[in-house]
């Protein structure tokens, strides 16, 4: 089967929710190449299916559907803005452009009931809340689409246009949904603001600040954004509890996925490390201490591997997602235009990380080491009870020593 580890590892993250996530597959599928895959099989015949009309575009895609759209907690998309006008004025485009409309997004997709529209003068931020309907889209045998039975519908919690970070922040966490949004505030706002999203890979390669080191650099960045880009304004890593790589297909595999705690001391990780894989995604404890003694703390993953999402859980107290959410975007991009200082002695870190995996291998060389020694003096002890001795002895030595 092409692309045989892939849908392995599709299998692995079909588990909750497969009928929905085979439908969004199916969904895409559908959308770029007009192949409409049956969903009412076991997740193995659909991913049987599946696999005889992929190229390497779909898989990456497929990737980020099955890793990005599923998330519990409170998750952001984040996206940059360019106003060309006053809040004020966005303002009363949004009100006039949304408010008691039903606006469509082709045939799956429809937002209603624009409402709170607040603006907070202080952080200067305009957000408000909006409603979506998502529909089966219907094929004609001639070809024809046209809308179906509605599928799912909910609310979009927050929407929030931060106008002094340049910011778009989205409380929503399937994609589909949050790009459908961007293409109506985009048809919206036409000539006054623009919405573009956050690819930090895309951002780096056009970084004049690249590390100079003897791994994937992008992973150099992230490991030093993580060990020292992240902790200002009080903010601490407590914890790391996964770690996703992407091997470039190296021998048929094309991401890992590591789980635990404390992994960025791990032999492990160190391996992929040193192996030159790229770090697209993170999971972590995150804390910061308030004077007066009260602690803010949440979990907190960050997908580098398309569009910026940042996920938060168990955020205790609550009300200080959008804030942690700021501050983890402005500390990366920061990272991204000032790269790693040279006083920063990434190549220390790395160090510590050989030294790891190294003493790793010499733990395994010292068992393979104890097992030979005893294979050896099982047989000489044999051969000498049978009675051999001299070449036959010598012959033995011989053969381990190949």
């Amino acid at each position: 089967m092409r692309f045989e580890e892939d849908v392995t590892y599709f299998r692995s993250k079909i588990g909750r929710n497969k009928e929905k996530k085979m439908e969004n597959i199916a969904e895409y599928i559908e959308e770029k190449k007009g192949i409409k895959l049956k969903t009412d099989l076991p997740p193995d015949s659909f991913l049987e299916n599946l696999s005889h009309h992929l190229n390497e575009e779909d898989v990456n895609e497929i990737y980020d559907i099955l890793d990005q759209v599923y998330s519990d907690g409170t998750p952001y998309w984040i996206y940059k803005i360019n106003a060309h006008c006053a809040a004020g004025e966005l303002m009363k485009i949004l009100h006039h452009e949304l408010e008691n409309r039903q606006e469509d997004i082709g045939n799956t997709l429809q937002f209603h009931n624009f409402r709170n529209l607040e603006y907070d003068r202080e952080t200067e931020s305009i957000s408000f809340k909006i409603s979506y309907i998502i529909f089966k889209e219907l094929v004609a045998l001639g070809g024809q689409k046209s809308r179906g039975n509605e599928e799912k519908k909910g609310d979009i919690q927050s929407v929030i246009i931060d106008l002094n970070t340049k910011l778009l922040l989205i409380e929503q966490g399937d994609r589909r949904i949050t790009q459908g949004l961007i293409e109506l505030l985009n048809s919206k706002m036409l000539m006054k603001m623009a919405v573009d999203s956050v690819d930090i890979k895309n951002e780096f390669l056009i970084s004049h600040n690249k590390p100079e080191v003897s791994i994937d650099s992008f992973t150099a960045l992230i490991l030093y954004y993580l060990d020292k880009g992240i902790v200002e304004n009080g903010y601490k890593i407590t914890d790391y509890i996964e770690v996703r790589f992407d091997k470039a297909n190296v021998d048929g595999v094309r991401r890992i996925g590591l789980a635990g705690t404390n992994l960025l001391s791990t032999t492990e990780v160190a391996d992929h490390v040193i192996k030159q894989h790229k770090i697209t995604a993170v999971k972590f404890e995150l804390e910061k201490d308030f004077p007066n003694g009260n602690k803010l703390t949440s979990s907190v993953s960050m997908n580098f591997s398309s569009i910026l999402k940042i996920v938060l859980k168990e955020t205790y107290p609550n009300g200080y997602q959008f804030e942690i959410t700021k501050h983890l975007y402005d500390s990366i991009l920061k990272t991204l235009i000032q790269g790693i200082p040279s006083e920063y002695d990434i190549n220390s870190r790395l160090g510590n990380m050989l030294t790891a995996v190294e003493k790793k291998q010499d733990s395994y060389r010292n068992a393979y080491l104890e097992r030979t020694l005893e294979e050896v003096k099982d047989e000489v002890l044999k051969a000498i009870e049978a009675g051999k001795t001299g070449k036959d002895i010598e012959n033995i030595f011989a053969k381990y020593l190949k």
